[in-house]
């Protein structure tokens, strides 16, 4: 195993290190932080210094030590879909589209989706389970509306003004 190589924590120079193996400890202090998990599965680690507390995942610490600062809008993508694995080699800054995007091709999000049939021309729609589309366009749907006397571009239905 090659040895491990530690750098400031970005905030906390002077109180904190964080290693290439994604480890977190004080400096000048007995042993390492023992980080928890947060509600996304990714480890996680309380830093203080002076009167100043902090919460941090481990990898954003890690990239920005050894990657580089964050820049602006970008956030940190694990490339292997590992959310414990925090070696620098594995962590890059990305676009939070191109790390949703990440997600989706390597089956981290799966995608699920709802194949119907619209209720107007019959075309296949597919869509999310949250979302219940009965139509494949808003034509299709103001067709049905507007025979059915409800849409809003409906005339008189059997003598009856529909607005």
């Amino acid at each position: 195993m090659p040895s491990e190589t530690w750098r400031p924590v970005l905030g906390f120079e002077r109180t904190h290190e964080v290693s290439d193996q994604g480890r977190v400890r004080r400096i000048g202090g007995v042993g390492e932080f023992h980080p928890w998990r947060s509600r996304y599965g990714y480890p996680k680690v309380s830093l203080r210094s002076g009167g100043a507390r902090m919460e941090r995942e481990v990898h954003i610490l890690v990239a920005e030590a050894f990657i580089g600062a964050r820049p602006p809008g970008l956030v940190v993508n694990h490339k292997n879909g590992i959310k414990t694995d925090n070696r620098p080699e594995n962590l890059e800054w990305v676009t939070r589209a191109e790390n949703n995007a990440h997600a989706l091709r390597t089956g981290l999000w799966p995608l699920r989706t709802v194949v119907s049939e619209c209720e107007a021309c019959g075309n296949e729609i597919r869509s999310e389970p949250s979302r219940k589309q009965r139509f494949c366009s808003y034509r299709c749907r103001g067709r049905v509306q507007n025979a059915l006397g409800i849409g809003r571009n409906a005339r008189k239905v059997q003598g009856v003004q529909i607005a």
